[in-house]
């Protein structure tokens, strides 16, 4: 309801407030071998509509397709008190989907959610650990 005593309104499959994805899913793989290990993370957002579709079933304004993101990582320990981690988040550079867009009009409309898309694109990291 936007307003006490308003309609319901179901958001159910949207990206309205309420609503969200029918389904997600966070998978993590993990391998160790001795003193090494490494990961691979795979988050999948499934197709949704956009948040206009919750109060307006026949809206143009189209939401997000499926979405696929993976991260890997590894880590390599010496001795016990040495170790150094690195890994390549969006290892394949998928860019972030519109949350809400209406194609063939140029209304400045297309947006995305920070919280839910990656933003940033590839990046690497490394990290060295000493304990004492």
């Amino acid at each position: 309801q936007v307003a006490p005593g308003g309609i319901i309104i179901d958001a159910k499959g949207t990206l309205d407030r309420g609503g969200l994805f029918d389904f997600m899913a966070l998978t993590s793989f993990r391998y160790a071998w001795n003193d090494f290990s490494v990961g691979l993370n795979w988050r999948h957002l499934d197709e949704i509509k956009s948040a206009a579709a919750a109060s307006s079933p026949n809206t143009t304004i189209v939401g997000p397709g499926a979405y696929d993101i993976f991260n890997l990582n590894g880590t390599y320990n010496w001795g016990e008190n040495y170790s150094i981690r690195a890994g390549i988040d969006n290892v394949f550079n998928v860019d972030a989907e519109l949350t809400q867009s209406n194609p063939g009009v140029d209304t400045d409309s297309d947006v995305t959610n920070a919280g839910l898309y990656d933003l940033l694109g590839r990046r690497w990291f490394v990290g060295v650990k000493v304990s004492f």
